[in-house]
């Protein structure tokens, strides 16, 4: 049954594919730039974060709620999940399924009223989920299926865009797009050894994790050949697979010789934005 409400979904967001073309006009558009990345780990906690000269940047999901990211007033902003800007949602757990309000919908529209100058890439199963639709505005999707298989990513924007294992795959998948040569990823703590559990809205300081799949690692390295990948974490975390460096090595120049204060959630979030993520939380829309 799923598979065929799938398969009729497909071909009504094909029906769309014209809203597409708008993304024509960005391709290759930063040919040999970088692109910091933002993902939404805790190891931001630990991280006095800055804008600095000859770098783009990219966030996702709710990572503008964050005090410092959103003074950077990020260049792209990518909000992965389908259907997540209409006003119900169906909740699906272990526990019980029904339909509430949207939490999280009201949690991107705080967003993107502070992101006034930001452009934002978001799947084109929400393209009904606007009554004003913002004028950076671009789309992508999925058409042959939802995410590739082995080494064959395509990452068109203007027809089917197959890297959406996740948000750091859209990031990146975008970037390629864009023209991007090198990508500093930020609080994409599962690329760590030893891994950094936790989000940077949570409640909680990050903790020690189980290692990441290998399959996913190399799915990355697979989607990430010809760019240069940096991974920035705090002090005593490094990665096996790509460069890594503390923020301060990276953008200040200068040696970490200590690990810094790891900041809470109340310190780097309004209290506005902190009260709609707990209200969130108990919707369990999200997890703090």
């Amino acid at each position: 049954m799923r598979s065929k409400i799938n398969l009729i979904l497909n071909h009504f967001w094909k029906l769309h594919k014209n809203k597409l073309k708008k993304n024509l006009a960005l391709k290759n558009l930063y040919n040999d730039k970088s692109c910091v990345i933002f993902g939404n780990g805790g190891s931001i906690k630990y991280f006095d974060i800055k804008r600095h000269e000859g770098f783009f940047y990219m966030a996702t999901t709710y990572a503008m709620l964050h005090k410092e990211i959103n003074n950077l007033k990020p260049d792209f902003y990518v909000v992965p999940q389908k259907y997540d800007f209409y006003p119900f949602l169906y909740i699906n757990n272990s526990v019980q399924k029904y339909w509430s309000i949207n939490y999280r919908r009201k949690i991107y529209q705080t967003i993107m009223k502070k992101g006034e100058k930001t452009r934002f890439f978001i799947n084109l199963s929400n393209y009904y989920g606007f009554f004003h639709r913002p004028k950076l505005l671009n789309f992508f999707y999925s058409f042959n299926d939802y995410k590739s298989n082995g080494d064959n990513f395509d990452y068109d924007l203007t027809n089917n865009f197959n890297c959406t294992a996740g948000s750091l795959e859209i990031m990146i998948g975008i970037s390629k797009y864009l023209g991007f040569k090198r990508v500093i990823l930020i609080g994409c703590d599962y690329l760590g050894t030893p891994k950094l559990e936790g989000h940077f809205y949570s409640n909680k300081d990050p903790w020690i994790g189980k290692p990441i799949y290998q399959s996913y690692i190399n799915r990355l390295k697979l989607l990430t050949k010809n760019i240069d990948v940096i991974t920035i974490f705090p002090k005593g975390i490094i990665s096996n697979e790509f460069k890594s460096f503390t923020y301060d090595e990276f953008f200040e120049k200068k040696i970490n010789t200590k690990l810094k204060h790891v900041k809470k959630n109340y310190e780097i979030i309004d209290n506005d934005d902190l009260n709609l993520l707990k209200i969130t939380d108990k919707k369990i829309q999200l997890y703090l």
